[in-house]
């Protein structure tokens, strides 16, 4: 398959295949469409990729850390062992992604549709996900210490806000 040719945000920069080879500069590829690709263990550290599609791809083993994924459609992604450290998953479809043993630490997901999405064994400690929609979400395993509940829809369905729930989903997993 011959894959387009893409230019960076940065002058002199040309990124080849699919978009991501680089010099060292950091790449803008917002609003790109990747569906259903296999991009496994690829290093996408510190891109701006708000608004792209990557429905149903293959990111397992992946490194996003620091990754503006701002509206990215990740719904029945492969995230499996996937690093998004720092990364800014706000608003993004994650509905149905497999999120297993991902490392989500201090991730920004405010209001983020995670509905369904596996999170078995994911770091999520010091994650935002304030006003995020946890709907069916597997967190079982999951690493949830000092995460940001705010207005959140829990797994269960209830609101962390709720009475009686204490700002939390935690007991709602």
């Amino acid at each position: 398959m011959q894959w387009p040719q893409r230019r960076s945000r940065y002058a002199g920069t040309v990124a080849i295949g699919l978009g991501f080879d680089r010099a060292a500069d950091r790449g803008s590829f917002s609003g790109c469409q990747y569906p259903g690709e296999n991009l496994h263990g690829l290093n996408l550290s510190g891109d701006c990729l708000a608004g792209s599609n990557f429905a149903g791809a293959n990111l397992s083993n992946s490194d996003l850390s620091c990754t503006n994924l701002e509206g990215a459609n990740l719904a029945g992604a492969n995230l499996n062992g996937a690093i998004l450290e720092n990364a800014d998953l706000s608003g993004a479809l994650l509905g149905g992604a497999n999120l297993n043993n991902a490392n989500l630490i201090n991730a920004i997901l405010f209001g983020a549709t995670l509905a369904g999405t596996n999170l078995h064994g994911a770091n999520l400690t010091g994650a935002n996900l304030t006003r995020a929609i946890l709907t069916g979400a597997n967190l079982h395993g999951a690493n949830l210490t000092t995460v940001i509940w705010d207005d959140t829809t829990c797994p269960d369905g209830t609101n962390s806000d709720d009475p009686g729930n204490g700002g939390t989903c935690l007991l709602h997993l």
